[in-house]
C-alpha cells in the first residue's frame, strides 16, 4: 500500500455519492412501448419480403453470403410469433425495461436470455450456414479476431457475435475475438452489454485474460449514469475477481490504475482509497507514476465537484476545501518525492503536472509559488517569481474556525447562583471539550530541489541517462503551466514574461519552441498586463514566421490594446496586428475586425487623448482653430480605421458574395474549418464599416474630405448597402462562410513568393 498512513490521512470528509441513475420502468412505459411496437412492426415486414424472396428463388442452387439469408429454422420461429396487430392488444409484448429495445444489447443477451433470443432472431436473424461456412476457413485465432473486428466495424454485430460463439463452442482460441466484442460494446458506450457479453464468456468457460479485465475496467471508466449499472461496484467486483483463487491473470499495477481511473472519473474516493492502500509498497506492482496521477486528478476533480455546490467561491467552506485538496494533494506528494529520492520510481511530466493542477486549486499566492517550486525540483527551472510573505501556519479549514469559535461561545456560561431539589449549590457539569487536533503538517520543505543545483535539466525530448533521480524534460505542457500560474498569482506578471523570455528566447539546453497554446497562453497574460506592444512583437517576430497563428490569435493580441487604450502607441500596435493578418490569413478573422471597431470607437469618445495618439496625420494636430480640433481628430481616426480595413472587408464580402456556407456545426475538413469565418458576425462587421463610412460623409465634415475621397466612400458604402437587408441577416445566421477557391491560391502564392527570397538567401549564406 501507500507508504506511511498517507491513505488514512488522505480520506476526506467530503464525499460523493455515487447514484446509479435507474430509469423508472413506470415513467418510460408508454416509450418504450411505443419504440417495441416499431421494431416489432419492422421485425414482421422484414419476415414478409424474405419469405417473398425465398418462394422467387430458383431450385437447387446454394448460395453461401455474409449477408441475410432466412433459413428454414428462422421462418419457423417467425411463423409462430403472434403477429402485432392494433386489432390485437393482448397478443403485444410488454417490456418494462428500456435496456430491452437496444439490439446491441439484445444481442448480448441473447447467450443466455430465450427471450432476447427470440427479438434477435425478429430483429438480426444469422444464417446459420454462413456461420458453419465462416467457421471452417477461421481456425486461425488472429484471422478470426479480425474478421469479428471488420464485421463490427461494418455494423454486423449480430453475425461477429455468432462467430464467436460457434468458436466457442467448437473450443478453438478466441479470447482475442471476445475481447474485439467488448472493446466494440465499450467504445459504443453499451457498458451493460459489453457486461452481458463478459458474462456469458466466463460461462461459456474461456477464461477473461488480462486484456479483458483492462477493457472492462477502462470502458466502464467512461460509463454515464444511463448505462444499467453501477460502474464502480461493477468495476470493483471485476478488479476483486482477478485475485480470485480460481483467476489465471495475475493482477498488476495496469489493473489497478485502472481501477483507479474508474474511481477518479466517477468521483468515488471512498472505494478509491480504498484500492490504492491495497497496492503494495515496493516491487513490480507498486504504485507508479500513473498511479500517482489518477490519485491527484482524483483529488482535484473531488474538490472541483464540492465547490461546485457552493452558492460562492469565496467562502469559509470553499476555501476550507481548497485548502484541504491542497493538503491532501501535498501528502501525495511527500510519498512521490520519498520514492523518487530512493531511485524506485522516475517521475513524468503528467504526473508534475498533476500536482500542479492541486496546486493552482489553491486559494492563496503561496499555492501558486509552489508551483514555481514543484517545477525547479522536477526540472530544474529557475524561480523568477518573488516569493510571498509566510502566512500563519493555521490555514487550517475555515469551517474549523468556526467551529471553534462557537465551542468558546458555549463555554462561556453566565453563572447564576441557584439550588436543587436536595437544597444544594447547582453548579453545571463541565463541558467537555473536543479532542484536541493533531498537530498540522508541516509542508515548508516539501518542494527543496532533490537534485543538485548544478545538474541542468535534460534537452527537450531527451531524457538523462545518469542513474538515480533524473529532472523531467521540459517542453510547451510546463511552459503553459508557467503561464497559467503567472495569470492566477498576485504581481506575478514581470515573472511570466521573464520566464517566456528564459524559456523562449535564451539558449540553454532545455529551450522550448512554443506552440500555438503555449503562445496563447502568453498573449492572455500579456492582455492582462496591458502589454500592446509586446503582443504586436510576440506575433510579428515570433508567430507569424514561424506559421503558427490562428484568427484566435490575432483575436487575443488585440484585446491587448483594447485593455491598453491609454497608450499613445495603441493605434499603431492596433494597425500592424490588422496588417499582419491579412498577411497570416486567407480571411480576416470577423472577431478581430469587430473588436478594431469597438478600439476605434473607444478612442473616439475622448478626444483629448487623440492630440497625443500616434499614428494620425500631424496636419490635423496643427490645426489653429482648437474649437474644431477634436472633430478634425475624431475624422482623421476614422479615415485611418477604413483605409485599414478596406482590404479586409473587401474580402469578407468576396466571400459572402462567392465562397460555401455551411451550418455551423456541419462537419468540415480541417483545413476548411481553419479558414472559414463566422457569417452572421462578419455581416455585423460590413454593416457597423458602412456606418463608419457614412458618418464621415456628413455635411458637417464637408470641409475634412476631399472630393476623390467623397466619391470613393460614397461608392464603397452604396456596394454595402444590401448587408443592412433583413433577410441577409437571415441568410447568414449561424453559418460559416469559407473562402473561394481564387482566395486560397492567392494566398498559396503569396506564400511562396514569400519563402522564395529566403530560399535565395540561404543558398547565398552557403555559398
Amino acid at each position: 500500500m501507500l507508504r506511511g498512513n498517507n491513505v488514512s490521512a488522505l480520506r476526506t470528509g467530503f464525499r460523493n455519492n455515487n447514484m446509479a441513475m435507474r430509469v423508472s420502468a413506470c415513467a418510460c412505459a408508454n416509450w418504450s412501448g411505443g419504440i417495441r411496437g416499431v421494431f416489432g412492426q419492422r421485425a414482421l415486414s422484414i419476415s414478409q419480403s424474405a419469405n417473398s424472396r425465398r418462394i422467387g428463388s430458383p431450385v437447387n442452387i446454394r448460395k453461401f453470403s455474409t449477408e441475410h439469408e432466412p433459413s428454414d429454422w428462422d421462418a419457423l420461429n417467425r411463423d409462430t410469433t403472434p403477429r402485432e396487430t392494433p386489432d390485437a392488444p393482448e397478443t403485444r409484448t410488454r417490456h418494462t425495461n428500456d435496456a430491452e429495445a437496444d439490439p446491441l444489447l439484445d444481442i448480448a443477451a441473447a447467450g443466455t436470455s430465450l427471450k432476447a433470443r427470440g427479438r434477435v432472431d425478429l430483429t438480426s436473424p444469422v444464417n446459420r450456414k454462413v456461420v458453419d461456412m465462416e467457421i471452417k476457413w477461421l481456425k486461425d485465432p488472429r484471422a478470426l479476431a479480425d474478421r469479428v473486428a471488420r464485421l463490427l466495424g461494418a455494423g454486423n454485430v449480430a453475425l461477429a457475435a455468432a462467430l464467436v460463439r460457434e468458436a466457442q463452442k467448437e473450443r478453438m482460441e478466441c479470447s482475442v475475438a471476445w475481447n474485439r466484442l467488448l472493446e466494440y460494446c465499450m467504445e459504443s458506450g453499451r457498458a451493460l452489454a459489453a457486461f452481458k457479453f463478459y458474462h456469458e464468456m466466463k460461462k461459456r468457460g474461456r477464461k477473461p485474460t488480462s486484456r479483458t479485465y483492462t477493457i472492462m475496467l477502462d470502458g466502464l471508466s467512461q460509463a454515464g449514469k444511463d448505462a444499467g449499472l453501477d460502474p464502480v461496484k461493477t468495476a470493483l467486483s471485476i478488479y476483486r475477481s482477478i485475485s480470485a483463487p480460481n483467476s489465471f491473470v495475475e493482477q498488476n499495477i495496469i489493473h489497478g490504475n485502472a481501477m483507479l481511473k474508474v474511481c477518479c472519473y466517477h468521483t468515488d474516493l471512498e472505494t478509491l482509497w480504498q484500492v490504492a492502500g491495497e497496492l503494495p509498497e515496493d516491487g513490480p506492482n507498486s504504485p507508479d507514476p500513473t498511479t500517482y496521477s489518477i490519485i491527484l486528478r482524483a483529488i482535484y476533480d473531488a474538490a472541483q465537484k464540492d465547490l461546485a455546490v457552493e452558492s460562492a467561491p469565496d467562502t469559509d467552506r470553499a476555501l476550507a476545501r481548497k485548502a484541504q485538496s491542497v493538503t491532501e494533494g501535498k501528502r501525495i506528494w511527500a510519498d512521490v518525492v520519498y520514492r523518487w529520492r530512493k531511485g524506485q520510481m522516475e517521475l513524468d511530466n503528467r504526473l508534475v503536472s498533476a500536482m500542479a493542477k492541486v496546486l493552482q486549486g489553491g486559494s492563496t499566492d503561496r499555492d501558486c509559488y509552489d508551483v514555481f517550486a514543484l517545477l525547479n525540483q522536477t526540472a530544474g527551472i529557475p524561480i523568477l517569481a518573488k516569493k510571498p510573505p509566510t502566512e500563519i501556519r493555521g490555514r487550517r479549514a475555515a469551517g474549523s474556525r468556526l467551529q471553534a469559535g462557537r465551542f468558546r461561545e458555549s463555554e462561556e456560561v453566565e453563572d447564576v447562583p441557584f439550588v436543587d431539589e436536595g437544597e444544594q449549590l447547582y453548579r453545571p457539569r463541565a463541558i467537555s471539550k473536543p479532542e484536541e487536533e493533531e498537530e498540522e503538517e508541516n509542508f515548508d520543505d516539501l518542494f527543496n530541489p532533490v537534485l543538485p543545483e548544478d545538474v541542468s535539466p535534460p534537452e527537450n525530448g531527451r531524457t538523462a541517462e545518469a542513474s538515480g533521480p533524473k529532472h523531467i524534460p521540459v517542453g510547451n505542457r510546463e511552459l503553459t503551466l508557467i503561464l497559467q500560474t503567472c495569470m492566477e498569482m498576485t504581481q506575478a506578471l514581470g515573472a511570466g514574461k521573464g520566464y517566456w523570455q528564459h524559456l523562449t528566447q535564451e539558449d540553454h539546453p532545455y529551450k522550448v519552441e512554443p506552440d500555438m497554446g503555449a503562445y496563447h497562453e502568453y498573449l492572455r497574460l500579456l492582455r492582462l498586463a496591458r502589454g500592446s506592444r509586446l503582443a504586436a512583437e510576440v506575433v510579428r517576430d515570433q508567430m507569424v514566421p514561424a506559421k503558427v497563428v490562428s484568427g484566435t490569435s490575432f483575436h487575443i493580441a488585440l484585446s491587448s490594446c483594447r485593455r491598453d487604450r491609454k497608450n499613445m502607441n495603441v493605434l499603431k500596435h492596433a494597425n500592424e496586428l490588422i496588417r499582419l493578418m491579412g498577411e497570416a490569413l486567407v480571411l480576416p478573422d470577423s472577431r478581430v475586425l469587430e473588436g478594431y471597431l469597438d478600439l476605434i470607437r473607444t478612442l473616439e469618445r475622448n478626444p483629448q487623448s487623440l492630440v497625443t495618439l500616434n499614428g494620425l496625420d500631424n496636419a490635423n494636430k496643427a490645426s489653429k482653430k482648437l474649437g474644431n480640433l477634436g472633430r478634425e481628430l475624431q475624422i482623421a481616426l476614422q479615415k485611418v480605421a477604413v483605409e485599414q480595413l478596406r482590404p479586409h472587408v473587401t474580402k469578407l464580402a468576396t466571400a459572402l458574395e462567392h465562397g460555401q456556407v455551411v451550418p455551423i456545426g456541419r462537419r468540415l475538413p480541417r483545413n476548411m474549418l481553419q479558414q472559414a469565418v463566422d457569417g452572421s458576425l462578419s455581416v455585423k462587421v460590413l454593416i457597423q464599416y458602412r456606418g463608419l463610412m457614412d458618418n464621415i460623409l456628413k455635411p458637417e465634415h464637408a470641409t475634412s474630405v476631399s472630393k476623390d475621397e467623397r466619391k470613393a466612400l460614397e461608392n464603397e458604402s452604396r456596394e454595402l448597402r444590401k448587408y443592412s437587408k433583413a433577410e441577409l441577416e437571415k441568410k447568414y445566421a449561424k453559418m460559416l462562410v469559407a473562402p473561394t477557391p481564387d482566395q486560397i491560391l492567392e494566398f498559396k502564392d503569396r506564400e511562396n513568393a514569400d519563402a522564395a527570397p529566403e530560399e535565395v538567401g540561404d543558398s547565398h549564406a552557403e555559398v
